[in-house]
């Protein structure tokens, strides 16, 4: 796991030479990490390196907040913690 967001259940993972050779360990890793209601999205080391910005849409795009996230959101703003007004 390169990158964990607990809040939005949410992990990265880069993918690079280092995991040639091993999709059978990588893919049963992602499905521990989804059958434990984690989202993971996977990039590759390349792209990372060359065009963060290209990687970064690829994240917003396939990224779906948690649904918890949204409803401590939602309270939060009921409660007025963030300032907003409901």
């Amino acid at each position: 796991m390169d990158f964990f967001c607990r809040e939005e259940r949410l992990v990265i993972e880069i993918d690079g030479p280092i995991h040639r050779g091993q999709s059978t360990t990588v893919q049963e890793r992602q499905q521990l990490l989804e059958a434990a209601g984690l989202q993971v999205i996977r990039v590759s080391s390349t792209g990372v390196e060359t065009d963060v910005n290209a990687v970064l849409n690829k994240i917003r795009q396939e990224f779906a907040p948690h649904p918890l996230s949204r409803e401590r959101e939602r309270g939060d703003r009921q409660v007025g913690v963030r300032g907003d007004r409901p």
